[in-house]
């Protein structure tokens, strides 16, 4: 048997046979492919060019410790590309969070492409975007309609138009399991302000009180800095610093939180580049196309390729814009909704085109406790989804080894597995649990 088993726990609990340590039942587990974690933040840096980024780290990297701790404990590329025909920042954005390009491809039905070109709000993006679609379906739909909660903190005001096509009003109907309502969006922040910091306080305050599965998180500084003074400009690079310190305080949130810490992936990415004359609104410069994509979090290798762990995208053999038809295709912006809801153990937003396949190695979680809890007048026991590897058994004699698999009503639920004892039925009088297999 994995764990110990502690004198008080067995002695409560014989009136049930249920035998189980409570806090003293850590297992050492494993983080598989499919495993879900609770929370992903995802975010979007406005402006933040990788091929600048690499400029600035290389030649200082002391800069940009924040920057540099996603390198050396994450997966990363800085090599991945916006949307092929338009870089701008709302198109880019809804890209992100409907897994769609802009416009519709050679060859391609007239029902892929989100079709949002204006870079305001608007209107509803279904109305405003690609009308052969109907309803656009987004990250926001995938989490909220899975019982998840989700948050958007945008320093952009424009991006009012996420709440507005997601909300009470033009959201879709909840058609999966438990109906929670057209309002995909928990809780949104949006402002208009060229410093995120005025949002801080409010970031802080909501990701580590409320606790979103999923929040989506825009940071506009690098963005305001290029029109300004140019992109890769002195006042751009400490511009971006200043981001840097906006990431360890994320960062800082997450690891100093017991609910976040060890169960929450930093998902980073941007919308587009810019050039050094102060515009992005060609695609097919490299300084404009070029973006990063960063992925930090439980079970993501330290220092890899993130190349290496998305097996249907293949890196770009130079800076150069690449078309959605070549095949393989590169990983974009786009790409991360799938990631970040694939992270959650999420299906794919309806209708997506840009479908990553993450394959993440084996991870040692430091601790999986079996645990017990009255309910329905008797026991349920739960247990971490991401606890693969161990299954839940049952013995009638603690004196024999005939532990056997408990098979049947085993159901998720949320990122726990359940399993309900009542006292009346023929499960009175067992032993449960855990077990490596």
């Amino acid at each position: 048997m994995v764990g110990q088993i502690m004198k008080q726990t067995l002695k409560a609990a014989r009136t049930m046979g249920l035998l189980l340590a409570l806090a003293a039942l850590a297992v050492a587990a494993r983080f598989p492919a499919t495993a879900a974690v609770p929370h992903v933040f995802h975010v979007s840096v406005d402006g933040l060019s990788a091929l600048f980024l690499t400029q600035f780290m290389t030649s200082n990297p002391a800069a940009f410790p924040n920057f540099a701790r996603l390198q050396t404990e994450g997966a990363f590329t800085l090599n991945a590309r916006c949307d092929h025909d338009v870089s701008v920042t709302i198109p880019n954005h809804v890209c992100m969070v409907t897994g769609r390009p802009v416009r519709q491809q050679p060859g391609w039905p007239d029902d892929i492409h989100h079709g949002y070109e204006d870079n305001a709000n608007a209107g509803p993006i279904h109305s405003a975007g690609n009308t052969a679609i109907g309803y656009i379906a987004s990250t926001f739909d995938v989490v909220h309609d899975h019982g998840l909660s989700t948050a958007i903190i945008a320093s952009k005001a424009k991006f009012s138009l996420f709440p507005e096509s997601y909300g009470p009003i033009y959201g879709a109907e909840d058609t999966t399991g438990a109906d929670n309502g057209r309002n995909k969006i928990d809780y949104q922040r949006i402002t208009e302000t060229s410093s995120f910091s005025i949002l801080t306080n409010d970031l802080a305050r909501h990701l580590a009180g409320v606790r979103p599965n999923y929040a989506f998180i825009h940071i506009s500084d690098p963005d305001y800095a290029g029109h300004w003074y140019g992109w890769g400009s002195f006042y751009w690079s400490n511009v971006v610093r200043n981001v840097d310190g906006y990431l360890g305080l994320i960062l800082n949130l997450i690891e100093t939180s017991p609910d976040l810490a060890g169960q929450t992936c930093l998902l980073l990415t941007a919308d587009h580049g810019g050039d050094i004359y102060g515009g992005h609104f060609n695609p097919a410069d490299p300084g404009i196309c070029n973006i990063p994509v960063f992925l930090w979090g439980p079970g993501v290798p330290a220092g890899t390729n993130i190349y290496s762990l998305v097996t249907n995208r293949t890196e770009p053999a130079s800076t150069a814009p690449v078309p959605y038809t070549e095949e393989p295709p590169c990983l974009r912006n786009g790409d991360t909704g799938n990631l970040a809801l694939s992270l959650l153990g999420l299906p794919p937003i309806p209708g997506s085109w840009m479908r990553p396949h993450l394959s993440l190695p084996p991870h040692n979680l430091s601790t999986v406790r079996l645990k017990a809890a009255r309910k329905a007048g008797g026991w349920q026991l739960s247990w971490p989804t991401n606890a693969a590897g161990f299954s839940l058994e049952f013995t009638e004699d603690l004196r024999g080894n005939d532990w056997q698999t408990v098979t049947e009503d085993v159901f998720r639920e949320g990122f726990d597995y359940l399993f309900q004892i009542n006292p009346a039925n023929s499960q009175n009088g067992r032993f449960y649990r855990l077990h490596k297999y």
